[in-house]
């Protein structure tokens, strides 16, 4: 599940940051791993997808972070 994907420039959660631009699923998975537990990263979509919804504790985050639609996001988090 390699999309290219670009988001604009947008605030971080840090006032004032700006987010790095996003280039793929991967990447956002990595952002997302920077700050969670020690773990494995997940393997499949629909895992990727599930984790990167947990850790951002919404669809709507994940789709602001990857620049994806929210069926999208749902569609690979069901499996």
């Amino acid at each position: 599940m390699a999309r290219s994907v670009k988001t604009g420039a947008t605030s971080g959660p840090d006032s004032g940051e700006w987010t790095m631009v996003i280039t793929s699923v991967g990447e956002g998975l990595d952002r997302v791993l920077d700050k969670a537990l020690t773990r494995p990263v997940p393997k499949t979509a629909g895992a990727q997808m599930r984790f990167l919804v947990k850790q951002l504790k919404s669809t709507k985050a994940v789709v602001q972070l990857l620049g994806v639609s929210q069926r999208t996001v749902e569609r690979d988090a069901k499996g």
